[in-house]
């Protein structure tokens, strides 16, 4: 509940921090209005928007959608499922709030729109994050969306997937914490691997992390790694949120801590630094 409420907040935040406040509601051509360009959300289910536009077509829209202006009519900020339902409820107009924002503010209140109403799948959250990393760092994002950082930086992970891996995360045929555990794994090809198994034998998360960790081992040349320093290996991946890989020789070693971004790096060095105290 913390969360939802920061998300409110946030997006409250960017309402406010508009240029041009309106003091009414404007009725709007449906037809002026066009989908915004930068939407995370990718996919809209039909079922439940067929449910909205019987709705709409009984009662009308009750809640207004946010746009901003163009060169030749409106843009889509927020609500672009209230603005297709009421195409196919057959409506000329629908009440709209208009707001004078960049395209950075419009990006962040549709993200935040969306995750409010948890309306993204893992992949469409994961994209908008990286869209907005554009102009932020992952702990200013994070400030705003009221997003622990560490959960901002394993979502863009998923991003690292194989194409058809991501594909399987949008459609829900994994979850995004299975995408976590095939990232354990170092090449595409072990990666689908570990996917197509994971649908085959239809492997919890738990599972396919153990899968990932089996698979692993047994790629890797006998006699490398004993079991503690297995163990440790992954004890470290978990307490640091990102993959860990010890190397051992003789009385020498090294420990190798993964990182997929400059933010990803300062996150780490940040944490370490805590730890060390």
């Amino acid at each position: 509940m913390a969360e939802r409420r920061a998300l409110g907040k946030g997006l409250s935040a960017l309402l406010s921090s508009s240029r041009k406040m309106p003091s009414a509601l404007h009725e709007l051509a449906i037809s002026s209005i066009s989908p915004n360009r930068a939407q995370p959300r990718k996919s809209f289910n039909p079922q439940t928007l067929a449910e909205l536009t019987a709705t709409i077509k009984e009662k009308g829209v009750t809640q207004p959608v946010l746009v901003r202006r163009t060169g030749t009519g409106y843009e889509l900020i927020a609500g672009e499922r209230r603005w297709r339902a009421a195409q196919q409820a057959g409506l000329q107009t629908i009440p709209a709030l208009v707001r004078e924002v960049s395209d950075q503010e419009a990006l962040e209140l549709a993200l935040i729109e969306n995750l409010q109403r948890e309306d993204l799948n893992a992949m469409e959250e994961a994209a908008g994050y990286q869209a907005l990393l554009k102009d932020l760092t992952q702990e200013e994002l994070a400030k705003r969306l009221g997003k622990d950082r560490a959960t901002i930086a394993n979502m863009l992970r998923l991003l690292k997937l194989p194409r058809d891996i991501q594909e399987a995360v949008s459609a829900d045929r994994i979850t995004a914490g299975h995408g976590r555990a095939i990232l354990q794994l170092d090449t595409p090809a072990a990666q689908l691997a570990l996917y197509r198994r994971i649908v085959q034998n239809q492997l919890s998360v738990r599972q396919a992390e153990s899968a990932a960790q089996q698979q692993g081992r047994a790629a890797a040349p006998r006699g490398t790694k004993d079991s503690s320093l297995r163990a440790f290996e992954e004890e470290l991946s978990r307490a640091l949120g990102t993959k860990v890989k010890l190397r051992k020789g003789g009385q020498r070693g090294a420990i190798i801590i993964q990182f997929y971004s400059d933010e990803e790096l300062d996150r780490l060095i940040q944490l370490l630094n805590t730890l060390s105290r």
